[in-house]
């Protein structure tokens, strides 16, 4: 009986598996000598088919208690590809995932987010898929060898349904509606004769005042919905798996013939998902090596300091645009209708410079525990002769002297580097453990944590906690919804 229910179970994830391997739409990409503007059924007035909203009223009211994801000149040539092969989701891994999804039709996205909590799921698969499906029909190979990091990708589908599920006019409604924190949850922005201006209130903005603005040509730009919105947070909760970082969401609601920001280049990797209405969008190349994968987003910039465009484009209902960090971009929406996108960002703060940083940390204070010199005493006159001032100075046989000493412990630091990384690779996932979003997980009744806004948190999951631990027993049987929920990590002695 065992050896035919675990037959069955193969069989019944195999089905799975053959679901995600039937062909794929016909929207093609759009390469970017390419990507000229074009017209769609969208363009034409298509009109859009209501949508029940995804989030649950009864969890609507409530906040969930988790961290929020990033709760966006030289010639093109040498500053976007170089002929570097960049890090990322690549090698054996990928490739397993990427022949999963190849051919993928899988289905909706929230149809996506119910298959992850499947007792037969492979998280990580679905995860692979549920990005595979945003920017379909590019697969995942093609997005990390050719775009990732290198130069933006548009995809013109001619589907004005196809990221529906993602965001619509009616739950921009609900959030204002429901009273969002300015500053926090919403933003009310302008870019007129160039200049960008904030128009925010203070405290809850009531949404009377939200929806003035908005007729008065302001964008509305709703911060981290996925705080709110169940369906949002269970997609970025998977994206965060699939790319072992934090994934963000902001959403823009932009008026007829406006635009609600000065040019600029962001500190994310930028995902536009186009919803409803048309936006006009320019993006432009680095100016700089310095502006390639900058670590910070820019000030706002004026026309006068941008290059020629690198892509000109017009979003459509169903289209996607991306564009690494560091490219500089702007957008206007169409003086007929209004436009609402949905920004997905990843990458924050996930470089190598952020590994080595708590690695070199991590190994300087292993090579101090083993190494007497590093903890000696500087000597008592080294500031007369180390320094920014001293470095065009004459030489120095003391100041020599001590950069030989230097290097030489710098060098013992090194040495320590392979434990350094991984102790670095632990911190971060210990604090993506902390901050990534929780799974989304239908038909739970105790699956999430969740108090109302006006309760005392850290007493309400402590009577949570107690009430799910009288429930458990050492005969109890505990499944790990996702991969990478859980670490060992070495602290202390």
């Amino acid at each position: 009986d065992a050896h035919l229910k675990n037959k069955k179970k193969k069989q019944n994830r195999n089905a799975d598996l053959s679901r995600l391997l039937s062909p794929h739409g016909s929207s093609k990409p759009v390469p970017v000598s390419m990507a000229l503007p074009g017209s769609s059924p969208a363009a034409n007035g298509v009109k859009k088919k209501k949508e029940k909203l995804s989030g649950s009223p009864s969890l609507m009211k409530r906040k969930r208690i988790s961290g929020d994801g990033a709760v966006p000149s030289k010639k093109v040539k040498s500053s976007m590809s170089n002929g570097k092969k960049l890090s990322g989701p690549t090698g054996d891994g990928l490739k397993k995932k990427a022949k999963a999804v190849k051919r993928a039709d899988v289905g909706s996205f929230m149809e996506l987010v119910s298959r992850a909590a499947r007792s037969d799921a492979d998280s990580s698969e679905v995860a692979a898929a549920l990005f595979a499906k945003i920017i379909a029909p590019t697969t995942l190979e093609e997005f990390y060898a050719d775009y990732y990091q290198k130069k933006p990708l548009l995809i013109k589908r001619n589907n004005p349904d196809y990221y529906e599920e993602w965001f619509n006019m009616d739950h921009v409604k609900q959030l204002v509606d429901e009273g969002l924190e300015w500053g926090l949850e919403v933003d009310c922005t302008s870019y007129k004769d160039q200049v960008r201006q904030t128009h925010n209130g203070e405290g809850p903005a009531d949404p009377a005042e939200v929806w003035s603005k908005y007729k008065k040509g302001c964008s509305v730009r709703l911060l981290r919905p996925q705080r709110r919105l169940n369906h949002v947070c269970g997609m970025l909760s998977l994206l965060d798996e699939h790319w072992a970082s934090c994934a963000g969401a902001n959403v823009y609601l932009t008026p007829p013939g406006t635009q609600g920001f000065a040019p600029h280049w962001d500190d994310i990797e930028a995902l536009i998902l186009q919803t409803e209405g048309v936006k006009h969008w320019k993006v432009y190349p680095n100016r700089t090596e310095e502006e390639v994968l900058p670590r910070f987003s820019s000030k706002n910039l004026a026309q006068t300091e941008l290059p020629d465009p690198l892509l000109q484009c017009i979003l459509e209902p169903g289209d996607l645009l991306y564009f690494p960090r560091g490219f500089i971009h702007q957008a206007k929406s169409d003086g007929a209708q209004h436009s609402l996108h949905v920004t997905v960002s990843f990458g924050y703060r996930n470089s190598w410079y952020d590994l080595l940083k708590a690695a070199l940390e991590g190994a300087l204070e292993r090579a101090a525990s083993v190494h007497t010199d590093i903890r000696r005493d500087l000597p008592r006159d080294y500031l007369e002769y180390i320094g920014m001032p001293y470095l065009e100075a004459e030489q120095s046989e003391r100041r020599d002297d001590f950069l030989a000493q230097a290097k030489e412990l710098v060098s013992k630091v090194v040495n320590e580097l392979e434990i350094g990384v991984a102790i670095g690779a632990d911190e971060r996932a210990k604090k993506l453990l902390n901050q990534r979003l929780p799974p989304l997980i239908p038909d739970a009744p105790t699956g999430q944590l969740l108090v109302d806004p006006e309760e005392d948190v850290e007493e309400a999951l402590s009577a949570q906690r107690e009430a799910l631990a009288g429930m458990v027993s050492e005969a109890a049987r505990v499944r790990l919804v996702r991969r990478g929920v859980a670490r060992l990590k070495l602290e202390g002695d």
